[in-house]
């Protein structure tokens, strides 16, 4: 799960119009940077889920990581760069779809909590560790 950071900001700025060219791009970017197996959704204002399927919670933490890293550096504000926080949860064949997401939910906001542009990760099993920004 992902959530655009400050963009409320973006939007009080600079303009919905050049918030939703924001997003035009961030999707325009997932659609090219995501495998054929994988899925993006658009599930709120600035907030997106990503579905890396048959992904360990360390292999999604790397590519998300990258991406992190790639989106900042995408022109898609010329006054500033477009950070991203992530939460990451693995999903096991015993977990429940609702605590799943609730544990990627709790994941971002750690992110967001701990100076946002960077990828918090955990399992169902854990109770979510924040990795540092590299």
């Amino acid at each position: 799960m992902l959530d655009i950071d400050h963009f409320k900001t973006i939007n009080d700025s600079y303009g919905h119009n050049t918030g939703d060219n924001v997003l035009r791009g961030l999707g325009a970017y997932f659609q090219k940077r995501v495998r054929g197996a994988d899925s993006v959704f658009h599930i709120g204002s600035e907030e997106f889920v990503i579905l890396l399927n048959d992904t360990t919670a360390t292999t999604a933490h790397r590519v998300v990581e990258n991406m992190r890293k790639e989106i900042a550096l995408l022109p898609l504000l010329s006054e500033q760069a477009v950070t991203i926080s992530v939460g990451i949860a693995e999903l096991q064949p015993e977990d429940d779809i609702n605590n799943w997401l609730k544990c990627a939910d709790k994941n971002l906001y750690k992110a967001k909590s701990a100076g946002r542009n960077q990828v918090a990760v955990c399992n169902s099993k854990d109770s979510g560790k924040t990795q540092d920004k590299s």
